[in-house]
């Protein structure tokens, strides 16, 4: 007997149990996978969140493990920005500079 072995990604798994999100154009289909987003939604503000308070509530840690922490949510913030707004069609330096700007002022309050 052939074992294979598929080792699966937690994103993938996350994936699976949201189910398909892209609109087909066939309006009973297209319903379910606009539940599917919202819910899709739901666990990227989600994560998101949880990638701010990383950075908002350790941003003054001294500790060097804390701070590579800050920086490592910091980066996947700001990629997944850059990579949003490149996705878009934009040219990311003005949109980028403000989002940036924004981001660490209102972390600093």
């Amino acid at each position: 007997m052939i074992e294979i072995k598929k080792e699966l990604k937690i994103e993938d798994v996350v994936m699976k149990l949201i189910g398909e999100v892209y609109p087909v154009g066939n309006t009973e289909t297209d319903e379910k996978r606009l539940e599917n987003l919202e819910v899709l939604g739901n666990v990227f503000y989600r994560l998101f969140d949880e990638l701010s308070d990383v950075i908002s509530y350790n941003k003054n840690a001294v500790e060097w493990s804390i701070q590579e922490a800050v920086k490592k949510a910091r980066k996947i913030i700001e990629d997944t920005c850059e990579d949003y707004f490149y996705d878009l069609g934009y040219r990311l330096e003005e949109e980028m500079k403000w989002i940036k700007w924004n981001y660490t002022q209102n972390l600093l309050i």
